[in-house]
């Protein structure tokens, strides 16, 4: 191994990575994340590289950063569980497979040898007993969708790759901080934790079972022992009728079985491979249940967020019927990169101005969420026409959602504001949604009053949501940027990524701010979008009243990086 000090970890925000990197830590590896924090739950204080697998330049530049520091990636990240994949097929492929496949070709390009998490469920419906497990050379003949996509992964590995380790995993329980409850063993142990029935279908079919800790401690293992090759991870095989009977001996539960749905997975898999290598297992199913059932008893586990199933129907949205205004500036170019099929009415189509082409455009089309961009934003355009600017903002946003309102079909409506509408006048000040306005500008008391119409129609029916971030497009519009003006920038492809995360989740708070991580100057912020600029100062600007801080902080949101869009 050329070094020990790091790890790449893909998908290390997961169910089983977050506690691999919690095990690294304590031996004094550090774990360099590659996540794209898919399901949107990683904490404030998670230090990952925001990356998909399947971008696969942007990940041979993070590959080829950290080669010459670390020797292994361990490949963690996908969509994982049958439900989950079934819900959309095209993206586990792309992610499972073709993501694992620019992962391997790259790892080879640059010498780290891959150690991957796999599944038991390759093996599918196998004729197996508990005196004649499967080894790592029994017949692979996956029965579900997930389990195809595991079997393309490790062929591409067993093709590709120069130097691997595949661990193909039982199924895994225990709790993590990203905890599931969508696994066999941790449902079980949250019913018994709130005294629920355990329903069993059919029950006779064996699972090999692990704990996370075991899965983590077996990937350390790996690295400080150089495994290579084929390892069943798996400590215990039970029927899923003896699990639930444990659970009913532990904490007198009812089991009720059912045949309702049958489910023709079956296997027992082999763990002697492992176990002559070195390697001992921590963990018990019992302590696996006494732990979660203790957990279980402080929380709500039927919430979303414990579901990978129904996480990832959360991000099926159907672009077709977004209807986004102003898609011709900077920040509705950057949509249109990441809401492709959204729709984006030309101005002849639909002019804020002219109330019978907003009305004409919601009678032709289709739209159930509409994202409003446009508006006049220059500051000194604002000063110097008034009229102009306050029909435009003010009134072409009321014309906007009344014809929206009246439709009946609108479910949620999203208001891009700004920043601006603070004073701006405390360098040190970090405003949140809870902040009050007091606009300095012309434009920024229209996109305050825009504000304050738009609130006014928030309904069961149609959800509010009022946007404030700052951002400006690159390269640099002007010769100069200011050294003591200031804000959380992102960059439009930041915001328009922060839009669709709204779309997704919908925040209960009407204001919600999407803002950069850190304070930058405008001058700091042009360098980073790659423009060339020269320094400029308040003291030299001659004009309308400008804010000196535009930086905002989230109580009800997560901050986003600077750094993972690309500047446009």
């Amino acid at each position: 191994m050329k070094n020990l000090e790091k790890v790449l970890v893909t998908g290390g925000l997961g169910y089983i990575g977050t506690i691999l990197c919690e095990e690294l830590q304590k031996i004094n590896i550090d774990p360099i994340i590659i996540d794209n924090n898919l399901y949107n739950l990683a904490g404030k204080e998670s230090k990952f590289i925001n990356l998909d697998i399947t971008d696969k330049d942007r990940l041979e530049t993070i590959l080829e950063k950290y080669a010459s520091e670390s020797s292994v990636i361990i490949h963690l990240a996908g969509i994982v569980g049958d439900p989950a994949c079934l819900v959309d097929t095209k993206k586990a492929i792309k992610i499972n497979c073709i993501g694992t496949r620019n992962i391997v070709e790259l790892a080879k390009k640059y010498d780290l040898k891959i150690l991957h998490a796999s599944t038991c469920s390759l093996y599918g419906a196998e004729n197996c007993t508990p005196d004649s497990p499967l080894t790592e050379d029994a017949n692979i003949f996956p029965i579900d969708f997930y389990g195809q996509t595991k079997y393309q992964q490790e062929r591409f590995i067993l093709e590709l790759a120069d130097k691997f380790c595949i661990f193909r995993l039982g199924t895994a329980y225990g709790l993590s901080p990203r905890m599931r409850f969508d696994l066999v063993l941790n449902t079980f142990a949250a019913k018994a934790s709130k005294n629920e029935s355990l329903t069993v279908f059919g029950g006779s079919q064996y699972r090999p079972f692990i704990h996370v800790r075991d899965i983590a401690r077996a990937f350390i293992y790996a690295i400080q022992n150089d495994l290579e090759g084929i390892f069943n991870i798996v400590s215990e095989n039970l029927t899923i009728l003896e699990v639930a009977s444990l659970i009913h001996k532990l904490y007198k539960i009812n089991i009720e079985i059912s045949d309702l749905i049958h489910d023709p997975r079956n296997y027992i898999a082999d763990n002697k491979k492992i176990l002559n290598s070195g390697f001992k297992f921590d963990w018990s199913i019992e302590d696996g249940i006494n732990e979660m059932v203790e957990f279980c008893k402080e929380i709500d586990y039927k919430q979303n967020k414990y579901n990978n199933q129904k996480l990832i129907e959360l991000l099926q949205i159907d672009e077709t019927k977004i209807l986004i205004t102003g898609g011709t500036g900077r920040l509705g170019n950057a949509c249109k990169k990441i809401l492709p099929n959204a729709q984006y009415p030309t101005r002849l189509e639909l002019d804020l101005q002219k109330p019978e082409t907003i009305i004409n455009y919601f009678n032709t089309h289709a739209i159930n969420v509409i994202i409003h961009l446009a508006a006049m934003t220059g500051i000194v355009d604002c000063e110097n026409n008034k009229a102009k600017a306050f029909d435009i903002n003010v009134n072409g946003t009321r014309r906007l959602i009344e014809t929206a309102a009246k439709s009946g079909n609108i479910k949620h409506f999203i208001l891009v504001s700004t920043a601006c509408v603070f004073p701006g006048s405390d360098p040190e000040a970090m405003e949140d949604e809870d902040s009050i306005p007091n606009p300095k500008n012309y434009y920024s008391v229209t996109k305050l009053l825009q504000e304050e119409i738009v609130k006014s129609y928030n309904s069961p029916q149609m959800k509010i949501t009022i946007i404030r971030t700052n951002f400006s497009s690159m390269p640099w519009p002007y010769p100069k940027a200011f050294i003591d003006r200031y804000g959380t920038y992102l960059f439009p492809v930041g915001v328009a990524k922060g839009l669709r995360d709204i779309i997704i989740y919908k925040p209960e708070n009407t204001i919600i701010h999407i803002c950069g991580d850190r304070k930058l100057s405008m001058y700091e912020y042009a360098q980073a979008g790659g423009s060339e600029v020269e320094p400029l100062t308040l003291n030299e600007y001659e004009g309308p009243p400008l804010t000196i801080n535009m930086s905002l902080t989230t109580k009800y949101w997560k901050q986003y990086r600077l750094e993972d869009s690309e500047p446009i």
